[in-house]
């Protein structure tokens, strides 16, 4: 059987990367790895972990159905981690602020930029909340055709994922 890499984008197979997170098999270590476990559970369609590693006050925000949607109506590509704060195994808070690029229904590249909050609940890190566009930078920037493709090919994006 053939492996698949981890959407996350950490080189290893999701197999031995996100997906025991995302299947309950081990906790997250970090709040990064529970992010990335996040990012890899939207890729991977997998509504129920996207719920419960959500914090208990904040679950009523985010419908099972709506998760699904959104992780299924939209092509995730990559994921750039920019920074984290705190959010190592001893800490019980942390942050980490991403950008996650995905083709949306309409076919259209965008960015999603986010500051997340990370706590302990229980002993095990969960997602507490967003600031979307920290520092006052776009969400949904359109991908211009001459730079760069996301998905690190080194081809423009017209001529890879843009075709």
């Amino acid at each position: 059987m053939m492996s698949v890499q981890c959407y996350c984008g950490s080189n290893l197979a999701f197999s031995e990367c996100c997906e025991p997170i995302i299947l309950g098999k081990k906790e997250a270590p970090t709040a990064e790895a529970l992010m990335r476990s996040r990012y890899s559970a939207y890729a991977s369609v997998a509504p129920d972990y996207l719920f419960a590693s959500t914090h208990s006050s904040e679950r009523a925000k985010f419908p099972k159905q709506d998760l699904a949607e959104w992780a299924s109506e939209n092509q995730w590509q990559k994921l750039t981690i920019l920074h984290t704060k705190n959010g190592q195994a001893n800490d019980v808070n942390g942050e980490v602020t991403f950008k996650a690029y995905f083709k949306n229904a309409n076919g259209q590249t965008s960015i999603h930029h986010e500051q997340s909050t990370f706590v302990k609940e229980n002993g095990k890190w969960v997602y507490v909340k967003g600031i979307i566009n920290p520092k006052n930078i776009a969400s949904e920037v359109l991908i211009n055709r001459n730079d760069p493709c996301i998905c690190g090919s080194g081809k423009k994006y017209k001529k890879c994922c843009g075709v």
